[in-house]
């Protein structure tokens, strides 16, 4: 009884200790840091740009040009792969005009251009 009100006292303190620590010091930390780093960025960003409209307009054309970019290059580049390899064209040759033009071909290759132009093999070359 004795040993295992020991046991369960020093375990206790190791745990409420221990972890106590490694709680208010690490999570106090990365939480302080963390929301302090988001306010910083992206809430402070969200102040100061809409009090400045030319900075929030800047903002906006660059968020709407990077997001339009990812759009056309990864998207554009599953379409032209995975959808054109898995049978994306239904008759011999089919257009599409989402930004650059794309253009597939169900015979021996395709082409599709979205930024640099590409050729892939469908079949034979």
């Amino acid at each position: 009884m004795l040993l295992g009100l020991l046991g369960f006292m020093l375990l206790g303190l190791l745990v409420y200790t221990l972890l106590g620590l490694l709680e208010y010091t690490l999570l106090g930390l990365l939480s302080f840091m963390l929301l302090g780093l988001l306010e910083s960025t992206l809430l402070g960003q969200l102040k100061y740009t809409l009090l400045g409209l030319p900075e929030s307009v800047l903002l906006g054309l660059l968020g709407f040009v990077l997001l339009g970019l990812l759009k056309y290059t990864l998207l554009g580049l599953l379409e032209c792969t995975l959808l054109g390899l898995l049978g994306f064209t239904a008759g011999p040759t089919q257009v599409h005009a989402a930004g650059p033009t794309r253009i597939h071909a169900a015979g021996p290759t395709q082409v599709c251009a979205a930024g640099p132009t590409r050729v892939h093999a469908a079949g034979l070359t």
